[in-house]
């Protein structure tokens, strides 16, 4: 149940950042069960951003911060005129 809200949570926030700053056309979304593995990739066409400048806004914080609770990993990918892809692989864990 932890895992299902806090995914839930992490593509809110992700979907939220996308309608407040990155002025997409599309959203690409893909979440894959692979062994013990949940992967999330999702992607925009948006404007993108310098990630050199070190963005990291309250959503990405938070986004970062679920994601390390679960003891995942994620990476950020953006350019700016090309979008952001975010990559999350989360592991699943029987308690």
């Amino acid at each position: 149940k932890e895992l299902d809200i806090n995914i839930y949570r992490i593509l809110q926030e992700s979907f939220n950042n996308v309608v407040k700053h990155s002025k997409a056309t599309k959203i690409d979304l893909r979440i894959i069960r692979k062994a013990q593995i949940v992967e999330i990739l999702f992607q925009d066409n948006g404007i993108g951003f310098n990630q050199n400048v070190g963005v990291n806004g309250q959503g990405i914080i938070g986004i970062k911060e679920r994601v390390a609770l679960l003891r995942g990993t994620i990476n950020i990918s953006s350019k700016i005129g090309a979008g952001t892809q975010i990559l999350i692989q989360i592991p699943i864990v029987k308690l």
